[in-house]
């Protein structure tokens, strides 16, 4: 079986859509880690611009916060770019970032 080091593995798995990813933990039992598998692939979550994005994300959802927008460019009723925010409740009209 061929391997590959972990940057290429990242670089791979990005090429995955979600229910690729989960499709591929379902098809894996036995693998050491699944546990691990399982709980990032019930998470992940595209267009998360860092880590840091990751984690606070993570941290409102644990903190039974829905799942908040990511990287949605904000505009004024007249059309003009306002800005980017990492993560948003448009709803609520909260932005972080």
């Amino acid at each position: 079986m061929p391997v590959v080091d972990p940057v290429e593995t990242w670089d791979l798995a990005s090429l995955l859509s979600r229910d690729d990813l989960r499709a591929t933990v379902e098809s894996s039992p036995g693998v050491r880690g699944r546990r691990n598998l399982e709980w990032a692939a019930s998470r992940v979550c595209t267009g998360v611009g860092s880590r840091p994005e990751t984690h606070l994300r993570l941290l409102l959802i644990e903190q039974v916060m829905p799942d908040p927008v990511v990287n949605r460019t904000i505009d004024s009723a007249s059309g003009t770019w306002l800005g980017t925010p990492d993560l948003a409740y448009p709803e609520r009209m909260v932005l972080l970032e």
